[in-house]
């Protein structure tokens, strides 16, 4: 997990996640902390409240350099969560060349994922879609997916920096360690939507102790962030998740799940 101050950013305490102002400040590279500045820990927990709002048809759309000269495209995202009681972090979609990946599977997350499936944060995601080389746009949910609610969003992406685009798209499973939905580099089709049942991956970048000091999600009672290293026992690298075995805090039973963990359909507007 990040520590509340990192690399000198800026900090804004006691913001409600899925709100306007906590989306606007999260885009702007802003660090977010639910908590009162009084009550915040050297490491601060992202936590999904039971007042958000689930998702309906909201989209957020990309903010991206146009020049004057470029040419946009548009799509149409659908993702619902198809789980029992795990929350997803809100949902993004990312437009990038088919010779780019957001996650490798099998391979080692970058930092993004790691703060996306550990935080539920898209900052840095959302820094990839705008400036890297290779990624052409993104669209957010304005704030968490609950169980069987479905969020709606349009994704504008600029087709001259991306000749042959395709889509991922990603969300953490909140009542988890370091586990996330996750679709890499499938095609914009044309002439249909193309509707895909993604599994939850294992991020690999935390050890599944299964402790609500080490979990961000609605299951866990506000606590303060433990110091221990959550990197330590770690499986180092992107694999399909094994799910809650009952080993920590979290029921088997309620928190537990089988892939796919959701339904995402995608279409050109």
């Amino acid at each position: 997990m990040l520590p509340a101050s990192s690399a000198g950013m800026p900090i804004l305490y006691g913001l409600p996640p899925g709100t306007e102002a906590w989306h606007l400040a999260t885009r702007r590279g802003i660090h977010v902390s639910i908590r009162s500045k009084r009550s915040a820990t050297p490491l601060e927990k992202w936590r999904l409240t039971t007042t958000s709002k689930p998702q309906a048809a909201s989209p957020s759309r990309t903010t991206i350099d146009r020049g004057g000269t470029s040419r946009d495209d548009k799509g149409k995202v659908r993702v619902t969560n198809l789980t029992f009681k795990q929350d997803f972090s809100p949902p993004i979609i990312v437009a990038h060349e088919k010779g780019s990946h957001l996650f490798p599977v099998g391979g080692k997350a970058r930092p993004a994922i790691k703060l996306m499936a550990e935080d539920g944060n898209n900052r840095n995601i959302m820094a990839i879609a705008t400036r890297e080389g290779g990624f052409c746009g993104f669209a957010a949910a304005e704030g968490p997916l609950l169980p069987g609610k479905t969020w709606n969003g349009e994704i504008t992406f600029d087709t001259d920096k991306c000749k042959e685009p395709v889509y991922s798209v990603v969300a953490k499973l909140t009542n988890t360690n370091d586990a996330f939905m996750g679709i890499d580099g499938s095609k914009f089709l044309d002439k249909h939507p193309s509707k895909l049942f993604p599994p939850a991956f294992d991020a690999g970048t935390e050890k599944n102790n299964e402790k609500c000091t080490c979990m961000p999600g609605r299951a866990c009672p506000a606590s303060p962030k433990s110091r221990e290293n959550h990197g330590l026992g770690s499986e180092g690298f992107i694999h399909v998740h094994r799910g809650i075995n009952g080993v920590g805090d979290l029921s088997k039973a309620d928190y537990g799940w089988k892939n796919p963990v959701a339904e995402v359909v995608v279409s050109k507007a």
